[in-house]
């Protein structure tokens, strides 16, 4: 269970997200939403704890003590010359493990395993980090534009993937999407920021049954507030 009370995040004077309050419960599938700016990579990147928040409670429990959280991001620096090899041999202790190989094969990262991570191609950084995001099997898992920039195949690969994955070990996966589609396709429930504010939180059904569809929402929701 996640539990978020009055979060806020400031930048000097700007406020990246304002006075929030929300739950999530256990096994729940839920898409944090919204335009550029609206405070969707912060509130997770503190849900991960690897930014600090300004003010607020955050509290998570996990069946396992050590809260594991599972973040994929969008972009990665690492050192020159770092190769997948070496990070999973880093972050496993155990390149061969079976679970290891499996999730090669379904990511399709043997290509360039011995490459350096800095010259892979968007899609290719985009599909190894969304594989580390669940190396260790996270209670939690937390994907950031888990589809942007992979073709077709991939995605609809990926997708069930994780849908098998959140089934299978009773995980909590957080969305943060661009793509309405996905989120109807994943999503149990959806919140919408905008302003580093909550607009919106709906059970995905509901937005569907009262619009037809996530993007018939947004639509909405956006030429209302131009």
């Amino acid at each position: 269970m996640i539990k978020v009370t009055n979060l806020t995040k400031k930048y000097g004077k700007k406020t990246a997200i304002n006075n929030i309050s929300f739950e999530i419960d256990d096994n729940d599938t839920v898409a944090i939403i919204g335009g550029n700016g609206s405070g969707k990579t912060t509130l997770v990147e503190i849900l991960a704890g690897v930014l600090n928040k300004t003010s607020g409670d955050i509290e998570i429990k996990t069946k396992n003590e050590k809260n594991e959280i599972g973040i994929q991001f969008q972009e990665g620096n690492w050192p020159r010359g770092t190769t997948p090899n070496r990070v999973l041999k880093f972050y496993t202790n155990k390149e061969q493990d079976d679970w290891v190989e499996k999730l090669k094969d379904i990511f399709e990262i043997r290509e360039f395993l011995k490459s350096d991570l800095n010259s892979l191609s968007g899609g290719q950084k985009q599909r190894f980090n969304a594989m580390l995001s669940i190396l260790n099997k996270p209670e939690v898992v937390i994907l950031d534009e888990l589809i942007t920039g992979l073709d077709l195949k991939m995605q609809l690969s990926l997708i069930e993937f994780f849908r098998n994955y959140q089934t299978e070990n009773h995980s909590t996966l957080i969305f943060i999407s661009h793509m309405p589609e996905e989120v109807e396709l994943i999503c149990h429930r959806l919140i919408l920021l905008d302003k580093g504010e909550i607009v919106m939180d709906k059970l995905v059904k509901d937005v569907v049954k009262e619009n037809g569809s996530v993007r018939n929402m947004l639509i909405d929701f956006y030429g209302k507030n131009k």
